[in-house]
């Protein structure tokens, strides 16, 4: 099997430190003949890295000077410069290394004449979108292509961007056009599903694990220890209106930001990996300080908002708590000797009004 990643999943943990990567690196060798990202996809993520360090660096520091400026206290230290383009060369050399390591081949530019790529563009046919745009989708969809040609019905592209290149498992119309049959390609639309359909099946289930880890009997990992030290940390930037207060997801701030009880923990599956590393997945209810921050504009623009406030009362802002249970899914992968957790995953969080699901 040749697995072809988009640059939609790399961007999606920029690290590649989650359970979906380390069980793609190192789950289940004799699954794969190679892990490919197109050179294209390598650039592509490098430039997003930076972009979204400059921008949260460009963040702190606007909200530092502002604290400077009103602090009765004095001006607070200066925050530390840090060289933007070093961190994007460090961080390609990052991904260099754990590429290396996992032995994913890195694919060069697709050699394509500009006339095919603007005939291609003017068609409008896919990956291009109506507005001409979609140049680098072309460039990752000729390599997918290729592969497609060498290693016909053993090929799996895996990308979030269904719009351009088709809805799982097969590829867009315009793009089984160019394939010499349907199946030459398989589409998976997120790492995880691909995970769950093609690499679980082959991974030893360890039932045993289960209510090890759970009696706490000769393992090391003590998982109440860890929802009270980690749980939080994992959800804590997740916007949870929709689940919580039923609010659109671009509206206010509401996020957990207190875990208050925890009321049930369940192991829902335990498996080993070709490392000797578990993978290991948790659904974990729990009472949760939610924290609601609303404003004026949140106001004016959501109804849900209005009719939650009370559209009789005089309205700027509002921030204030309440107590809700969540019940939160999640995997781990533990280390093989120490059991250790080395890495974790969000799966989805359920509340009172809806669910979230990250896969």
């Amino acid at each position: 099997m040749h697995i072809i990643l988009d640059t939609n999943i790399l961007r999606k943990d920029f690290a590649l430190t989650g359970t979906d990567f380390k069980i793609l690196f190192h789950g289940y060798k004799p699954l794969f003949g190679r892990i490919i990202i197109p050179e294209v996809v390598l650039d592509e993520v490098i430039t997003l890295y930076r972009e979204e360090i400059n921008d949260v660096y460009n963040s702190i520091k606007d909200k530092r000077h502002y604290l400077s400026r009103i602090l009765v206290s004095g001006s607070i230290n200066k925050l530390e410069e840090f060289d933007v383009l070093r961190e994007s060369e460090l961080y390609k050399q990052y991904l260099m290394d754990v590429f290396k390591k996992a032995n994913v081949t890195i694919h060069p530019y697709p050699e394509v004449s500009h006339k095919t790529i603007v005939s291609r563009e003017l068609s409008r046919r896919k990956p291009f979108k109506r507005n001409g745009s979609g140049y680098r989708d072309y460039l990752i969809w000729e390599t997918v292509k290729k592969f497609g040609a060498m290693y016909g019905g053993d090929v799996v592209f895996i990308t979030s961007n269904s719009n351009d290149f088709g809805i799982a498992p097969k590829p867009h119309p315009d793009l089984i056009q160019d394939l010499s049959f349907e199946r030459a390609v398989r589409i998976y639309n997120s790492l995880s599903s691909f995970i769950e359909k093609e690499i679980f099946p082959q991974l030893k289930i360890i039932d045993d694990l289960k209510k090890r880890i759970l009696e706490q009997t000769e393992v090391t990992f003590d998982i109440s220890d860890w929802v009270s030290k980690d749980l939080l940390d994992l959800i804590y930037f997740e916007e949870l209106g929709s689940i919580t207060v039923g609010f659109p997801n671009d509206v206010g701030r509401i996020r957990a930001n207190q875990l208050k009880k925890l009321i049930d923990i369940n192991i829902l599956d335990a498996r080993q990996l070709e490392t000797g590393e578990k993978f290991v997945r948790l659904s974990i209810k729990a009472a949760f300080n939610i924290n609601i921050s609303i404003n004026w504009d949140d106001y004016v623009k959501s109804e849900e908002v209005r009719e939650w406030v009370d559209d009789d009362s005089p309205f700027s802002s509002l921030e204030t708590d309440t107590e809700q249970t969540l019940t939160i899914v999640a995997d781990l992968i533990l280390e093989r000797d120490t059991n250790s957790p080395v890495s974790e995953n969000l799966i989805s969080i359920s509340g009172q009004v809806g669910e979230i699901d990250f896969t």
